[in-house]
């Protein structure tokens, strides 16, 4: 219970918290205790879900290992199949709905490269725990979102220097940011509070979508997602909430009709800034001996490859996780259109495994339902989509 937030399977960093603010992870039924900082800590977040889970009832340590559908006279039902942990004794029931909760950060991809012959350690972030032990050695960090940049701060305070080699640009945000970015007294509030809020223009777009029935009018669809103009606004909004510090990955070389990426982090913008963090940007070629090997785009649209040697003494993999998705039946699989090989079009499975209606169904599976599967999920959308 409480998936990537469970201490019982703790797949977290010793300092980790929320980026997004307890005001948004939270549900309507609970409140957070008053004690709670603004960011909560993975303990923190742990004791909220387990008090959320009292009233209910648990078939404790055990797993379910298959969910297939079944054809009945009264329509389609599930069978569950169980396993005790303990014992390895199975079971299974049926049952006509099943909701599927595991979780888009369910499972953690093994490490995509031959690292045998490196002489250092090579871990996966999930089981990067604190920086003792990374002090004064070249430490190489693969991987540029969220855990990526946190993991590669703290690793700095202790490491003689960390290379941190990321795929693509971002804007690198702090956990607090002015409520009005034009108002020089204006106060500070979490990123959330700041990131959330519906402007006028997009509440209009929005409602007028839902009011004109436009569920099944593809341009109407299309129409409550920014514009490349909206998203070059964001772009600017963002350079300028920056100011000197929005190069920290290189944003000049942003191609800004893109989606603009933002990751959250208060120390990483300081750590390079000091020298401590180097980034580079490309791809990861090997590991051998005592460096690692790196493709890099001398130029924005990747021509002029080169190639970059690192000396490095530790490797530190932070390149995310992806929903766990084994326990579903082949037949179920199939209907939801997802990938037989998932590590070779993980690409696919990035932000959303499969198309769900509303996140939440499939019409080939009545019965079926899932809840936070998608990249970025959180408490508040899931309680929603309960």
């Amino acid at each position: 219970m409480g998936g990537l937030w469970s201490l019982t399977h703790d797949r977290m960093w010793d300092s980790m918290k929320t980026n997004l603010s307890k005001y948004t992870c939270s549900v309507s039924i609970q409140d957070w205790p008053s004690e709670t900082p603004d960011f909560p800590s993975k303990r923190d977040v742990e004791a909220y879900i387990q008090n959320l889970a009292q009233p209910l009832e648990f078939l404790e340590n055990t797993k379910v290992t298959r969910v297939d559908m079944l054809d009945t006279p009264s329509g389609k039902s599930y069978r569950v199949s169980f396993v005790n942990n303990s014992t390895g004794e199975t079971s299974e029931d049926i049952f006509d709905k099943v909701v599927v909760t595991t979780g888009f950060f369910s499972d953690v991809p093994s490490i995509p490269f031959d690292f045998e012959g490196f002489h250092g350690r090579v871990i996966g972030s999930h089981s990067y725990r604190n920086p003792s032990s990374y002090k004064d050695k070249k430490v190489v960090l693969v991987g540029g979102s969220f855990s990526g940049c946190e993991v590669a701060a703290e690793i700095a305070k202790e490491a003689a220097e960390v290379h941190h080699i990321v795929s693509a640009h971002a804007y690198v945000v702090p956990t607090y940011l002015p409520e009005n970015a034009a108002d020089p007294a204006t106060a500070f509030v979490p990123i959330d509070a700041a990131f959330y809020r519906l402007d006028d223009n997009r509440i209009e777009k929005v409602s007028s979508y839902l009011g004109n029935g436009a569920v099944e009018s593809s341009s109407g669809f299309e129409n409550i997602y920014k514009t490349e103009e909206e998203d070059l606004r964001t772009h600017d909004y963002l350079a300028g909430l920056l100011g000197t510090n929005n190069d920290v990955f290189h944003a000049a070389g942003l191609v800004k009709t893109r989606k603009a990426r933002v990751v959250i982090s208060d120390q990483y913008r300081r750590m390079v800034k000091s020298g401590k963090i180097r980034i580079h940007k490309g791809k990861l070629r090997k590991l051998s001996n005592d460096y690692i090997e790196l493709i890099v785009p001398e130029a924005v649209d990747g021509s002029n490859r080169k190639q970059l040697a690192i000396a490095a003494d530790e490797c530190v993999f932070a390149t995310g996780f992806q929903p766990d998705l084994s326990l579903l039946s082949e037949d179920i699989k199939t209907r939801l259109q997802i990938p037989t090989d998932v590590s070779a079009d993980s690409e696919a499975l990035s932000f959303m495994p499969f198309v769900l209606h509303k996140d939440i169904m499939h019409p080939d599976l009545p019965g079926l339902y899932f809840a936070g599967m998608y990249k970025g999920s959180y408490l508040g959308v899931i309680e929603l989509q309960s």
